[in-house]
């Protein structure tokens, strides 16, 4: 499956979670905008309209170095000064300054249930959360690292490398020390956590109380980037699956079930994986010393035979890329597991708002070459091929590179944009370590 180029990822010490609601979570924010680099400028482009809002960071004389997409209407942006100074300022919709134009603040996270990590001198000064206004709330002096708010908590981390959690009101919830939580992120109201002492895994809730004992080899969360959730949408799905009680564990025997919010094992762990898609789940069994996908419904009833050697997701769209044998052609079927057009590819992404990508080439080529079709088949892109496409969730624009440069397309393949930005989306976003007054947690503008 093609990914997004790494041309740049530089840090800005943020998390992946947004939202725009007080029980929002990391993966629910509908962001709309797409940030852009041409020649160090920075803007951000309204993936509803097209218009491409600037920013004053040149004017100001200051170096973008990562930038954050829009979350409580605010954007949070590393920059650097001409005389080399660092900091992260948060700019609004209108590309304008909001908070920290002095560079107060050598480091933060962007906001997330309206408030944001943010700290003067990481070697001394204590971590603060500040408002949408740029108030300072409250303080967290003991807390050595801090990660952005989920359902109004964040998990922190002491000098002693104990965990515990915070409210939006800066009442510690649960005290460090008492459990090993092994997410950043709460969802459901619920945190996973680890007993050291065997390496198993159980769940709490915001309480800090024990909702499942620790019995799992694995519970899986959501991975702590994407950097951009409108990108990932098996990220996506995940979260929405947690939060309605659709929880993935693996027994000690390495298989994998579910449970519900309550540890009710709602599918015996017998899977050698399972994911997520739409209401139902993607399998993995082994069959015959080899490994076939297929698909079960919420209840685990087999609705579409393991057969396949690789598959992509349905993600509600009625249609998913399938691979008969390992290094074969790709196509797509239907949830009745027919074929649904005709057209076979080297390589098939899932379908994300009508459209998708795939490669056509007859032969193995180190050269990318992704077109854009609908759900009939037809290639909306003509003749015309990407090194990388990615179609966002919440929009119907698809962000391309071509030629060294990137773009972006509508949903009818159109561009929306000139190929003339030499980061974007993604690229331009930070790799995750939390917010810290320690420096090894720390990574402002590196490249790699």
């Amino acid at each position: 499956m093609n990914k997004l180029l790494p041309i740049l990822s530089a840090a800005i010490v943020a998390a992946s979670c947004g939202g725009s609601g007080a029980e929002s979570t990391w993966f629910d924010e509908s962001n709309g905008y797409c940030p852009l680099e041409q020649n160090r400028r920075l803007s951000y482009l309204n993936l509803s309209n097209g218009k491409e809002v600037d920013t004053e960071l040149s004017e100001r004389e200051l170096v973008c170095t990562a930038a954050d997409i829009f979350r409580d209407g605010l954007a949070a942006v590393s920059v650097r000064n001409a005389r080399g100074n660092r900091g992260v300022v948060y700019l609004d919709k209108n590309g304008k300054i909001a908070i920290g134009s002095d560079l107060r603040y050598a480091v933060g996270t962007f906001f997330s249930n309206g408030l944001a990590w943010v700290c003067e001198n990481p070697a001394e000064a204590p971590l603060k959360a500040i408002d949408t206004q740029g108030d300072v709330a409250f303080e967290l002096p003991d807390a050595r690292t801090v990660h952005p708010f989920s359902e109004r908590v964040a998990v922190f981390e002491n000098a002693e490398r104990n965990t515990g959690v915070v409210d939006t009101k800066g009442r510690v919830v649960i005290e460090p020390g008492k459990f090993s939580i092994a997410a950043p992120c709460a969802i459901g109201g619920l945190l996973p956590v680890i007993d050291a002492r065997n390496a198993t895994y159980g769940l709490i809730d915001l309480e800090g109380n024990i909702v499942v004992e620790c019995i799992y080899r694995d519970i899986l969360w959501p991975k702590q980037d994407p950097f951009l959730p409108q990108l990932f949408p098996t990220q996506i799905e995940m979260a929405e699956g947690i939060r309605n009680g659709r929880i993935i564990v693996q027994g000690q025997d390495g298989s994998y079930g579910i449970i519900d919010g309550k540890g009710n094992t709602v599918i015996e762990p017998q899977y050698v994986l399972i994911q997520h898609d739409g209401d139902n789940y993607k399998i993995l069994k082994r069959m015959d010393d080899e490994w076939k996908c297929g698909w079960c419904d919420k209840d685990g009833k087999i609705i579409i035979e393991p057969q396949y050697a690789s598959t992509g997701s349905f993600h509600d769209s009625g249609f998913a890329p399938v691979c008969d044998q390992r290094g074969g052609k790709w196509y797509y079927i239907d949830t009745k597991g027919q074929k649904a057009f005709e057209g076979e590819y080297f390589s098939a992404d899932d379908f994300v708002n009508s459209v998708a990508v795939a490669e056509a080439q007859d032969k193995y080529s180190s050269l990318n070459e992704y077109s854009l079709i609908d759900s009939k088949g037809n290639i909306l892109t003509g003749e015309k091929t990407y090194s990388s496409m990615q179609p966002f969730t919440d929009s119907k624009a698809v962000l391309a590179y071509s030629g060294g440069y990137y773009g972006l397309l509508d949903g009818s393949g159109k561009p929306m944009t000139e190929f003339c930005y030499t980061v974007a989306g993604e690229s331009l976003l930070s790799p995750y370590p939390p917010a810290g007054k320690s420096f090894s947690k720390i990574a402002t503008g590196y490249r790699h």
